[in-house]
């Protein structure tokens, strides 16, 4: 997992045993790679709660609409790269509401200095 250019990159290699010594699925590898990706991003704590009440469409995109479709995805076993798209799209997501919450931020303490 790594992160070039400000864009994540899926890890190479996924086959082999987890954390646990339980065999790794693709999915569940694929999530955790999303979910650690996500949590590489510099956030300030309260972002989400934020987005919440400045950014509704993000909020919803974080919390429900796309957290919905890679389980649904999951479920149904859909084609690794599909499911992998909703994961980066996950992590984008989360990127751009970061980016929105901090531009905001700082537009808003350099109106006040």
């Amino acid at each position: 997992m790594g992160n070039r250019g400000g864009r994540w990159v899926e890890p190479p290699y996924f086959w082999g045993a987890d954390r646990d010594g339980k065999p790794r699925d693709y999915y569940g590898w694929r999530a955790h790679t999303a979910l650690d990706a996500m949590c590489a991003i510099p956030a300030p704590a309260g972002v989400i709660v934020w987005l919440g009440d400045h950014a509704p469409f993000l909020y919803e995109m974080l919390t429900s609409i796309l957290p919905n479709k890679i389980s649904r995805a999951w479920d149904a076993h859909a084609a690794h790269e599909a499911f992998s798209a909703l994961c980066v799209e996950l992590v984008d997501t989360y990127r751009c509401g970061v980016e929105l919450y901090v531009a905001t931020m700082g537009s808003l303490q350099r109106e006040h200095e």
